[in-house]
């Protein structure tokens, strides 16, 4: 049992997710200055490191029983036996208090109820949506938008309804792709069929577009969203292409 184990329990792989954060900051921010930078700083220590250490922890003891039976996750620190479920229970709860601790004193209130708001929203997913079918995706697809959400947040500025909605929307599509592709399982196939997986797909990118077309704020944003799901849609239907998509959603093949 060493301190590298319990850092792989935090998954720090994971933490390109902030992105979104650190864009919707900027994004909404009138002019960047020194105040927002300190705030996305202390954000990403309080919520991907402490909070989300702590639910990367505890969905490791959820997953304990499956990770042991696979050939690679069965090195993990948990089911190697490298820490104990005792000390890792101990663990996610001392990160997760301090992340909310810290948020509301260091932060402020309205980003403490958003950090709370993603605590709810991984135990309802890890209690009832993971295992179901299409509610497991909605589910993190709410988790992205609300990255966005909380950059929004962290600027001062109002939520924009239109764009989360599209954001969501499109974010809803992206997973239905790359879950369709690489990690449905064998029971889930009729409900992952191609034409399913393009009616979704299409339906996705049209309302976006029209919630696009709707807005006055943010052109070139909407555009760059709207193009990058098109191509990752379009390319991902090309299997050559596949292996990057993979590598860009840090999902390993299996052999």
């Amino acid at each position: 049992m060493g301190f590298a184990d319990y850092l792989k329990l935090m998954r720090f792989n994971f933490h390109i997710s902030f992105i979104t954060v650190i864009l919707g900051a900027l994004l909404y921010s009138q002019i960047p200055d020194f105040h927002l930078l300190k705030s996305i700083i202390l954000c990403y220590v309080f919520f991907n490191i402490l909070l989300y250490g702590g639910i990367y922890t505890f969905n490791a003891i959820n997953d304990l029983e499956d990770d042991s039976k696979d050939k690679i996750k069965k090195f993990r620190p948990l089911p190697a036996g490298k820490v104990s479920v005792k000390s890792a229970i101990i663990f996610a709860i001392i990160l997760i208090l301090s992340g909310l601790f810290l948020s509301y004193f260091f932060l402020s209130r309205y980003i403490f109820f958003i950090f709370l708001i993603f605590l709810l929203l991984n135990i309802f997913y890890n209690i009832k949506a993971k295992k179901t079918v299409y509610l497991n995706l909605l589910v993190v697809s709410s988790t992205h938008t609300m990255r966005l959400f909380l950059g929004m947040t962290l600027a001062g500025a109002k939520p924009d309804i239109l764009f989360l909605a599209a954001f969501y929307i499109m974010i809803f599509g992206i997973a239905v792709t790359i879950h369709g592709i690489f990690n449905k399982k064998k029971n889930e196939e009729r409900f992952y069929t191609k034409k399913l997986i393009f009616y979704i797909q299409s339906s996705c990118f049209i309302v976006a577009l029209i919630m696009f077309s709707l807005s006055e704020k943010f052109v070139i944003p909407w555009i760059i969203a709207l193009l990058f799901y098109f191509l990752l849609v379009t390319l991902s239907k090309i299997h050559s292409f596949r292996p990057y998509i993979a590598r860009l959603f840090m999902i390993k093949l299996k052999a």
